[in-house]
């Protein structure tokens, strides 16, 4: 039977109306048909527990949409249901917000073998065991014997400063300019993008993480490193996975080499008398404007601007937006730009 609702508007004997079917659904926000679904999915389940017999549910994204009290609340009915002995679960999910949520919350109902990352390879799904640790520690525990751990800690470390210190100081601009193409800062003692060592920025994580790491290549220039890493990353066999700092450190190198390119051809010296105060798609709109009939140069460079901002400006402890892309994408953009 369909779920009936009463609807009143005023006071008077016919202000009540049973709403229930399509004619319920066309009279609902596209919210509320949100909030209708998951009510009869709750039906469905609490009706399911009367039988006594193994059930098996299967979420895929279910709290999408919802704000984050009703998330919450939503994983806490996740968590009652599986109190029940006969049911059993299979949680989809590309929010890395709900994924590190249900993990701590359903804690003791889940363990890392039952934790699982898909890889999308020809013609086939593949499942790996997911990471038991969160993807900050590993940052912070092996930036000097991992060389892209190191890079990926660049975006991370520079939000840290940005929230705790703030984005004035010596530390915060000289990461920036790892994640933009930017001339030598003489006013704050910093050189150009191009000539900032990995000892330089060492300093910086050892600082901010209170270590006294060392790298053996630490006279080298992280630029030459970024390039080199990102190379690497854009020619690994289709189907090995991009973790997190891979991503991270492809998205830098396509930045990077977008940004060189731009700057390059833009000639302007107004442009340049300002350039550290010109983000990616302020270049790109230069660019466009400067070079309207090289459409192709155009429709790449508008890729860059899409697919690699929220993954170096990192909406840091979220990371979202890179679990979404897919590695084809960023290797493709790579090898394009």
């Amino acid at each position: 039977a369909s779920l009936l609702f009463k609807y009143t508007d005023g006071n008077g004997p016919d202000d009540t109306k049973l709403l229930g079917g399509a004619e319920l659904q066309e009279s609902l926000s596209t919210g509320e048909q949100r909030v209708f679904y998951l009510l009869n999915i709750i039906f469905q389940i609490e009706t399911r527990r009367k039988l006594n017999k193994n059930q098996l549910v299967i979420v895929d994204d279910i709290a999408d949409s919802f704000d984050y009290k009703n998330k919450y609340a939503i994983i806490e009915y996740l968590k009652d249901v599986l109190d029940d002995p006969h049911f059993f679960m299979i949680v989809l999910t590309h929010n890395f917000d709900f994924y590190k949520t249900i993990k701590s919350r359903l804690g003791a109902k889940i363990n890392h073998q039952g934790n699982w990352t898909s890889i999308r390879k020809a013609g086939e799904i593949e499942l790996t065991i997911g990471e038991k640790r969160d993807v900050f520690p590993n940052l912070r525990s092996n930036y000097d014997s991992c060389d892209f751990t190191f890079i990926a800690c660049i975006p991370f470390v520079r939000n840290l400063i940005e929230f705790t210190i703030g984005d004035e100081n010596n530390q915060y601009l000289l990461l920036t300019s790892l994640l933009h193409m930017k001339p030598e800062r003489a006013d704050k003692g910093i050189v150009k993008t191009e000539d900032l060592t990995i000892q330089s920025v060492l300093d910086i994580f050892n600082s901010t993480f209170q270590q006294t790491k060392t790298k053996v290549n630490s006279t080298d220039k992280v630029y030459d490193l970024i390039l080199v890493k990102a190379e690497e990353i854009s020619n690994l066999a289709d189907g090995n996975p991009l973790d997190i700092k891979y991503k991270i450190c492809i998205s830098i190198g396509i930045r990077l080499l977008a940004e060189k390119f731009m700057i390059t051809k833009i000639t302007d010296p107004n442009f340049h008398n300002h350039i550290l105060k010109k983000v990616t798609g302020q270049v790109v709109e230069k660019y466009r404007n400067k070079f309207p009939t090289e459409t192709d140069n155009i429709a790449i460079l508008d890729r860059v601007n899409l697919m690699t901002a929220e993954n170096i400006h990192v909406n840091s402890f979220m990371y979202e937006p890179l679990m979404d892309l897919t590695d084809d994408h960023l290797k493709t953009l790579y090898k394009d730009v």
